[in-house]
Order: C-alpha cells, then sequence, then structure tokens
C-alpha cells in the first residue's frame, strides 16, 4: 500500500521488488483497461441510465508498485472483468506521482490518501464500502466484490420496504451493513432493530459502538449500559458478561502508566463477584483472562492466583492448557 503525497498523507519509499512491468506488458494492459470508463461524468451517466453500482479503481501508475500488482494479476484477468462488468460500472482513474488539480480534486472528493484502492459507489456516486489491497485472486476478488454489491442491494430494499422484511432478518441485514465503510446503512437498521423483538442483541451493537468511540463515563454509554442490564439481570442470556468483555476490552486499552491494573479488571471483577457462582461455565475462562492480563503487567503472583482458582473450575478437557500456562507463569516468575 503507497500512501500518497499531495493531500496531507505520508509518503512510503517505493520498492520496485514487488513486481516488474515490462514496456509491451504495459501497452497490453492500458489495451485491457481500455473498456473501463475514464470519466466521472460518463460512469454517472451509464450508472443512474442502466441503474448499476460504480466500481471506481484508484490505481498508481509505475511509482505504486501494489498498483500495479492489483492491475496486473486482478483488474485486467478474464475472471475478474467478465464477473465484475455485469455488476458494475467500472471506471478507472490513474493516480499520478505529479498530479493535476483535477486528480486531486477527485482524491478529495472521494477521501483517496493511498493506492490502490477500489471504491464502490451507488448510481449517484455516493461511496458504500471500499476495499484496500487484498491477497485474492482475481477470481476471489471478483466474488468479493459481487457479494458486497448484493448484500448493499438487499439492505437497500431492506430499508426502502421495511414492513415486508421479518423481524428476524435484521440482524442478518446488520451484519451486511457493518462491512459498508459509511454508517447510515448499520445506523437505519440498529434503530428498526431497537423496536424489534431482537431489542437486545441491538442493544448490545449499540452499546459497543458507543464504548468504543466515547468513554464509559458517557451519559449515553451509562444510559445505553443501564438499559442492557435491566433487560437481562439473572445473566440467562449472557448480556453481563458481554458487558463486562467490552469494558474491560476498552479500559486495558487505555490504560496509563500511572493507573493501577485493577483499574482494567474492574469489569470482570464486578462480573465474578455478582455471577462467578452461578456462571461456572463462563467463570473459569474470565479468571484465566484475569490471570493472562496481570502476568502481561509482570503481576506474576496475583496471576498465579487467579490462574490457579481458574484450574480449579475448568472442565478436564481444559485443564492440561491451563497447568502448562501455570507452568509457564511459575517459570517466568523464579527468573
Amino acid at each position: 500500500m503507497l500512501f500518497l503525497v499531495g493531500i496531507g498523507a505520508l509518503s512510503y519509499a517505493n520498492d520496485n521488488r514487488l513486481i516488474s512491468i515490462d514496456p509491451r506488458q504495459e501497452i497490453l494492459i492500458k489495451k485491457k483497461l481500455g473498456n473501463w470508463s475514464k470519466s466521472e461524468s460518463e460512469v454517472l451517466a451509464a450508472a443512474q441510465e442502466q441503474n448499476l453500482p460504480i466500481l471506481a479503481a484508484f490505481v498508481g501508475r509505475s511509482f505504486c508498485p501494489w498498483s500495479q500488482k492489483l492491475v496486473a494479476e486482478v483488474l485486467t484477468q478474464r475472471a475478474f472483468y467478465t464477473k465484475v462488468r455485469t455488476e458494475a460500472i467500472l471506471w478507472h482513474i490513474p493516480i499520478h506521482h505529479k498530479a493535476d488539480e483535477d486528480e486531486l480534486g477527485l482524491r478529495a472528493k472521494y477521501k483517496v490518501g493511498e493506492c490502490p484502492l477500489i471504491l464502490l459507489l451507488d448510481p449517484q456516486g455516493r461511496e458504500f464500502a471500499r476495499i484496500d489491497y487484498l491477497s485474492l485472486e482475481a477470481g476471489e476478488f471478483a466474488e468479493k466484490i459481487a457479494g458486497i454489491i448484493a448484500d448493499f442491494q438487499e439492505v437497500c430494499i431492506a430499508l426502502d420496504e421495511p414492513e415486508h422484511v421479518e423481524a428476524s432478518k435484521w440482524q442478518e441485514l446488520y451484519a451486511m451493513a457493518r462491512e459498508f465503510s459509511v454508517p447510515y446503512f448499520r445506523d437505519a437498521i440498529l434503530q428498526r432493530g431497537l423496536k424489534s423483538e431482537f431489542k437486545a442483541y441491538f442493544l448490545m451493537e449499540k452499546y459497543a459502538a458507543l464504548v468504543e468511540k466515547c468513554s464509559l463515563r458517557n451519559d449515553r454509554v451509562k444510559q445505553c449500559r443501564y438499559e442492557l442490564l435491566s433487560s437481562d439481570p439473572h445473566n440467562r442470556e449472557g448480556i453481563p458478561l458481554k458487558v463486562a468483555m467490552l469494558e474491560f476490552d476498552k479500559l486495558s486499552k487505555s490504560l496509563k502508566r500511572k493507573d493501577r491494573v485493577e483499574k482494567a479488571l474492574r469489569p470482570l471483577f464486578e462480573y465474578l463477584h455478582l455471577f462467578g457462582e452461578k456462571d461456572p461455565e463462563n467463570a473459569w475462562r474470565v479468571e484465566m483472562m484475569v490471570a493472562q492480563y496481570l502476568f502481561t503487567k509482570n503481576a506474576v503472583q496475583a496471576a498465579l492466583e487467579y490462574a490457579h482458582r481458574s484450574y480449579q473450575k475448568a472442565p478436564d478437557p481444559a485443564k492440561a492448557e491451563i497447568a502448562d500456562s501455570i507452568l509457564f507463569m511459575q517459570s517466568k516468575g523464579q527468573t
């Protein structure tokens, strides 16, 4: 992947060892890409006329070996072209090391800061997915793109005609929308799901999204947390455990050097206190997670304490692996 200059991004050194294209092959590639549209206005007109999405391929010229690799091994291959041309209007946008004003305008408009980059746009030119370089064969790449387009069309139909969508289908549609690069579709489905009989599932998704971008002290986070835990006060659906895991992940990643280790572990400690005896199937897993985290923070003795607790409660098939972990911790604690 090459980061572009000219729009505030970094520039990585070129590595021409990735692929080398001789002049004759380059002429052939240009010929094969001749069927791809070059003009934005032409692409938008064709997309709207045929009601098809747009596949926009931003690929660097000779200065970007990853782009050349994508062009040579995917975009110009029959297995890719014959599949994708029936699914979308193809738009080839060459990226130059020294871009003119028009090119810089396109980069800024479509938020292109690296190449190669493939964008999927609706017939109006609005982005719904972006794909960086993937190490896939041409046919596999084509199937991936066709799958994203099919998911997008299914999501759009569902949102346009929600009365025809079964309640259980919204979870599947939400999973599809999570793969899109814009949040609108995910958020719209989330709001639908929160009004359905599967509210708990969507409330958990909402909480996960809030925790990712907000502090745990945020009022919206606390309100959503309260609703979640109130929906499963006895842990029959496993919601308290999921909440504890999300919060532990958040706190462990943001822990500062001056902070006590227990700060990150607090959600897991609270879970064990409230549900540890009632949920032995998961309690040993949580205790082993505590042990592993403590060990990474050089709190070896405390880690061993929780590892032994985990061993005592774990089912027989898991004991051997836990025992090995205990031996490893002990060996490190003696050095």
